[in-house]
């Protein structure tokens, strides 16, 4: 995972110290650098930071920016390749290298569109001065644009918009193909994905479309309705094959990672990979973001048995205070769920249940002076309520019960497991039954079909923006391409079942595989929770407001734009 920063300027003489790239810098705590390209014409600056998570012993750190002697081709790579029937990458290598050298003997179109995986990326093509970028289907990674080609500086690309120094206005690129910049024209193209249904090029200024060049390689949404919810229609047999695609793709994000923790990487010189001994570091890799839900949980039990068997894993438990000096003042709902899934889960793993407790006074400081510039462009109530509970969680800074002893801890594991995308998929939220008892199994199956046609432009930009600060990587198993195209392919009525009560016949396919697979009986018959609800963050400032409404103490203020 990396934070990557473009800009282009027309004048020469413009000072780059003015550029403020620290929070991009945060994203990649291993190592950063820039490169200027200067012609008759241009400056452009070239940006990133490096959380380096795949690679070799002999090569620990992989630098960016990349760039090619021979051509004078420069990559910015945010992203993970975890397949592509064109870009084969071991068990010791680098994807991101290894995307840049494909380069030399694929299209850039032909290799995008073959990844299965989570990116944001700029392509520097010298020999046809045009520069290239982009967000993976489902808009996993953020990547934020300024366009401006009458101004001083024509287009800005950043992961994070940083702090006040920048005054730039961004918007959130939308994740719907690649997009060309000609230098020479100051033109700018979008090259579509073949199933696009809105392009929305009015969101930038002279932005163009070609034809679809891009094929979209995942299974088509089923539509079918002829059939009524029976509990038969998701029978053991799915339930298997469910289960043995969502196990291959947690085995995709928990593989082939660094056997050191951050910290014991920093206290060996920022080694990756202990060259001697793999029990060099007996602390915990892997952090799944845990309220005791079953999507969580479900995830938590599939890492279990994707990891080695002395491994730790940490749940990261988030708890904002009710109110008053009371000893139960972080009991909340998500905290005492927790607790009780745990207590379903392998007893011969180690489980550091990290019970992270946030006051009124941190919250608003945090948010004040970071939180704020991690959401931006996004400014509602509910991003504001979730971006918080998010940024404290990932941070992983609480305590843990060893027998009656409480003792603080902190998470340094720096890839963190989180179940988006399975409430989208799976009918999980309260307006999946709402649509289906007003309007019937037609306006269900349309209203799942939407939201992973939408997924990509509501909020999963948000959540890199603010889980990467820690300098640490988001990985979503849901949405692995072959989960989402095995989902696209089974009907309505094979994914949930809204004849059986509120609470269980939401995601019933994966409440069944919780209680087949692992026999966790709380978390399956749980009724979904917002984390802002199950955390009580939307609680804390005890101000009436709708999630919906702007939020003041998020905004930003932009004095100016270059």
């Amino acid at each position: 995972m990396c934070g990557i920063f473009f800009t282009l300027l027309k004048d020469s003489s413009y000072d780059l110290s003015k550029i403020d790239v620290e929070l991009v810098k945060k994203r990649g705590p291993d190592f950063s650098n820039s490169l200027t390209v200067q012609t008759s014409t241009f400056v452009s600056y070239f940006f990133a930071s490096v959380l380096s998570l795949r690679g070799s012993q002999e090569h620990q750190v992989t630098q960016q920016p990349f760039r090619c002697e021979k051509t004078g081709n420069i990559l910015l790579w945010n992203g993970e390749i975890f397949a592509s029937h064109l870009i084969n990458v071991s068990k010791n290598e680098n994807d991101g290298t290894k995307f840049f050298e494909s380069l030399s003997y694929h299209s850039l179109f032909n290799l995008i569109e073959s990844i299965k995986g989570p990116y944001a990326f700029l392509f520097y093509d010298k020999k046809s001065e045009c520069i290239y970028f982009g967000r993976d289907k489902f808009g996993r990674r953020s990547l934020l644009i300024n366009f401006n080609p009458s101004g001083s500086r024509v287009l800005t690309l950043s992961s994070v918009k940083s702090t006040s120094m920048d005054t730039l206005e961004y918007q959130e690129l939308k994740a719907n193909g690649v997009y060309k910049l000609d230098l020479q024209t100051l033109s700018l193209t979008l090259f579509p994905w073949s199933n696009q249904i809105e392009l929305n090029l009015d969101y930038l200024s002279n932005l163009k479309s070609s034809l679809p060049v891009l094929n979209y390689f995942i299974s088509d949404f089923n539509n079918d309705i002829t059939d009524e919810f029976n509990e038969n229609f998701i029978h053991d047999d799915l339930v298997d094959k469910f289960y043995l695609i969502l196990k291959q793709s947690v085995l995709r994000r928990v593989q082939n990672i660094p056997n050191l923790c951050k910290k014991c990487s920093n206290n060996l010189g920022h080694l990756k990979f202990s060259p001697v001994n793999s029990n060099l570091c007996e602390h915990s890799k892997i952090a799944i973001l845990f309220s005791g839900g079953v999507d969580s949980t479900v995830l938590a039990a599939l890492v279990d048995e994707c990891i080695p068997k002395n491994e730790p894993i940490d749940l990261l438990n988030i708890a904002f205070e009710k109110s008053g000096d009371k000893k139960d003042d972080f009991l909340v709902p998500d905290r005492i769920s927790g607790l009780k899934s745990l207590s379903e889960l392998n007893p011969e793993r180690k489980w550091n249940f990290v019970e992270i407790n946030i006051k009124l006074d941190e919250l608003r400081k945090e948010r004040d002076e970071i939180i704020k510039h991690l959401l931006y462009p996004h400014q509602t109530v509910l991003d504001d309520s979730i971006g918080c509970a998010l940024w404290f969680a990932s941070r992983g800074k609480g305590h843990v019960r060893e027998k009656d002893e409480i003792i603080g801890y902190t998470s340094e594991a720096e890839i963190l497991i989180l179940g988006m995308g399975a409430d989208e998929q799976l009918a999980g939220y309260a307006r999946h039954r709402t649509r289906y008892e007003k309007d019937g199994m037609k306006a269900l199956s349309e209203e799942i079909k939407m939201e992973m046609e939408r997924i990509s432009s509501r909020n999963l930009g948000r959540d890199d923006r603010i889980l990467s600060d820690h300098g640490k990587e988001s990985r979503l198993p849901f949405l692995d391409e072959d989960v989402v195209s095995f989902l696209n392919e089974l009907k309505v009525v094979e994914k949930c079942n809204m004849k059986l009560d509120r609470g269980f016949g939401e995601k019933y396919l994966l409440r069944k595989l919780a209680l087949k697979k692992f026999g966790l009986a709380f978390c399956s018959k749980l009724q979904k929770r917002a984390i802002q609800f199950g955390s009580r963050v939307a609680k804390m400032e005890n101000i009436k407001e709708k999630a919906s409404d702007i939020c003041d103490r998020i905004a930003i203020d932009l004095k100016f734009s270059e």
